[in-house]
């Protein structure tokens, strides 16, 4: 009798032996990356923060910080399990970035196992593994995956899901306000989009329900207040190129929402209550928090009025994407293989949102509303609204915050079309291998023309934990060894206007509430406070970059107190530095400061 052929795997099988070879990939490029790179400025705030919340102090009440909490919290917790280095912030992410490779590729599984593979591995390529740093915004991304996901694959019957959704968003804007504002207004037009219990919202005219709760306009009213919104942030905030990339998007699909919507007003109302139930339910650890330690008026100061009324400093708009572009196509023309490669990738990706949202478009168009439940899809709206956290500052650090989503969003949208897929491995491929892990030195030519800068062990300074440049080693290696020796353990340093990463390497207190003077001092009665503390609890030493972005009149006007009445050392790297006249002689300070080198 002849041999029976062997039945094929089932279908689930190389789906899921596809899912665990994309988690392992990502696991392995998380691993490999984890601990190269560094940006001191920013990770220095995090860390600056996060120790003084360890030790003991109030955040907002006795460190200042514009973030709502939970990225604050987040971090201290890491520095407390894994100890007070810097790699310790980036092992939660890491492992986040695992677990998020595994929720996309689940959203994206209708498109095809390979396709989703592609794109759960280019959110990392071209995400974390370009910036790598405990800021919010990873935190963020992650959490608009996990929405993601819910929207996709929890059962529309589910009464928890409403709620779930509104604990996520609050969650996200708790840990960055815009970006949780951006992920809500796209939530919220999804589910305004989605179709209703009988699964189509726009029933025929001869059907169409006449009662006052049937009606769609608390639905229209709510998608107008949000096209008001965007509208007022985008004019004040970003110029013709950030609308175009990013900005013109989102409102057109609020536009169209506002036509295509029939979602009752009464399905509205029930709505909205869930989603704030399960906001409140997120925010409740961080409100009891400031009741217990009495900082709720600081809090909403911070994270509200400060952050709200931050003036927009002059070089967020000193920088556009159309430099971007035009370095790239600089590049492009130098003809050599690296730069035509890195070139044709930096051409690409600020277009990557704009094409999103193009086929968006053109799918609520085709489908003229939506007629069938999980249409449109969720992922795509919101990587849409997403993109415009892009605008905010338009430097390859912030498309790299959002780049990721949107090509996912592609696939999703593409239904994982060959030549999709085939665009997004082969940008994820040219980001692993040129851009992952490389110093903001390089410079925006750099960048484009593909370059790579060694990075060696910083052993020698401790509290680091990563890779970084040579000269960033012989840096801080200098300029901690200068607090060492003249300032005691439990003395203090002050870095202005900010630079916040000083404190946390050498282990010596900030005397003042905020990391950044152009944050924390806004006002004369806060100017006032600072003059005062620098006579009643000095600083032994002062570093002062005046070519830092963040300089504002008020931190001259400290620097003059502080020329006034210290010494001045010789300059390290980019820093001025002074020396209290109490430490000791002067003159013998000035013969043990190193030279003045980069």
């Amino acid at each position: 009798m002849a041999s029976r052929r062997p039945s094929p795997a089932p279908n689930w099988f190389r789906t899921a032996a596809i899912a665990l070879v994309v988690v392992g990939l990502n696991a392995w490029l998380l691993a490999h990356f984890h601990d190269r790179f560094w940006w001191p400025p920013d990770e220095g705030n995090y860390a600056h923060v996060a120790e003084r919340i360890l030790d003991g102090e109030v955040l907002h009440a006795q460190i200042q910080d514009i973030h709502p909490g939970y990225v604050n919290f987040a971090n201290a917790g890491a520095l407390a399990l894994f100890g007070r280095r810097l790699t310790s912030m980036r092992y939660p992410l890491a492992l986040l970035g695992i677990v998020q490779s595994l929720l996309l590729f689940l959203v994206l599984r209708p498109a095809g196992p390979a396709a989703a593979g592609v794109g759960a591995t280019a959110i990392t390529a071209l995400g974390f593994l370009q910036f790598l740093d405990p800021t919010a915004h990873w935190y963020c991304l992650f959490l608009v995956v996990l929405l993601a996901a819910v929207l996709h694959i929890a059962p529309r019957t589910a009464r928890w899901r409403l709620d779930a959704i509104g604990a996520i968003v609050m969650t996200i804007v708790l840990f960055r306000q815009l970006s949780g504002v951006l992920v809500a207004m796209g939530a919220l037009t999804w589910l305004l989009l989605e179709p209703g219990d009988d699964g189509d919202t726009r029933p025929d005219v001869a059907t169409r329900p006449t009662s006052r709760a049937s009606r769609p306009w608390v639905a229209r009213a709510t998608i107008a207040i949000m096209l008001v919104g965007l509208g007022g942030y985008l004019a004040r905030s970003t110029d013709a190129v950030g609308w175009l990339l990013f900005g013109i998007w989102p409102v057109l699909v609020l536009l169209q929402a506002v036509r295509l919507t029939e979602t009752p007003n009464g399905r509205v109302l029930r709505m909205l209550p869930a989603l704030a139930r399960g906001g409140i339910v997120a925010a409740l650890p961080l409100v009891a928090y400031h009741l217990a330690n009495g900082s709720l008026g600081a809090w909403y100061h911070d994270a509200l009025e400060t952050a709200l009324g931050f003036p927009r400093m002059p070089f967020f708009d000193a920088i556009s994407y159309a430099d971007l572009l035009a370095e790239a196509w600089r590049s492009l023309a130098t003809g050599e293989p690296a730069p035509l490669l890195n070139g044709a990738y930096w051409l690409v990706l600020p277009f990557v949102a704009a094409v999103v949202g193009v086929r968006m478009l053109m799918r609520l168009g085709d489908d003229r509303g939506p007629r069938e439940a999980g249409a449109p899809p969720a992922l795509p709206i919101l990587a849409v609204f997403y993109g415009v956290v892009s605008v905010h500052y338009q430097i390859p650090i912030y498309l790299a915050y959002t780049v990721g989503l949107s090509l996912a969003a592609l696939i999703c949208l593409t239904r994982g079309s060959r030549a999709a897929t085939a665009a997004t491995a082969a940008l994820a491929a040219i980001a692993v291998v040129y851009h992952a892990g490389q110093p903001l030195s390089r410079g925006v030519t750099g960048a484009t023309r593909g370059e790579r800068v060694a990075l060696v062990e910083s052993d020698a300074v401790p509290r680091i934990g990563v890779r970084i440049e040579p000269s960033d080693v012989q840096l801080y290696e200098t300029l901690l060894g200068l607090i060492e020796r003249d300032v005691p353990p439990s003395g203090s340093i002050l870095a202005i206007p900010s630079r916040a990463e000083l404190y946390f390497l050498s282990g010596r207190r900030n005397p003042f509430w905020f990391y950044n003077s152009a944050l924390g001092v806004t006002t004369e009665r806060e100017l006032e406070a600072v003059l005062a503390g620098l006579e009643r609890d000095p600083p032994g030493l002062v570093f002062y970059d005046r070519r830092d972005k963040y300089n504002t009149p008020a931190s001259r006007a400290i620097m003059e107190r502080v020329a006034a009445t210290y010494e001045p050392l010789p300059g390290v790297g980019p820093f001025e530095i002074y020396r209290h006249p109490g430490l000791g002689d002067p003159v013998a300070a000035r013969e043990a400061a190193p030279s003045s080198s980069r």
